[in-house]
């Protein structure tokens, strides 16, 4: 037996908080990925027509498409 037995509580505890903010802040990086892929993809559909004359011109489509399959994953995996 230790002699201080709510030092246990405070090591669960302790790592309790850190798992909890370690959610907190992988919960906000997921959620501003999301928001960045969705403006991009957005952007993409909008300004397809004046994207045409450079050199993603002719990918614009194919961009599209790998935004939208990436924001579908991410959306499911958070």
């Amino acid at each position: 037996m230790s002699s201080d037995p709510f030092g246990n509580i405070w090591i669960t505890s302790r790592i309790r908080m850190d798992a909890h903010a370690k959610f907190t802040r992988l919960d906000r990086l997921s959620h501003i990925t999301l928001t960045i892929y969705s403006v991009a993809l957005l952007g993409f559909s909008v300004f397809q027509s004046h994207l045409a004359n450079t050199p993603l011109g002719p990918y614009t489509s194919e961009i599209s498409i790998v935004l939208s399959a990436s924001i579908l994953c991410a959306s499911l995996v958070v």
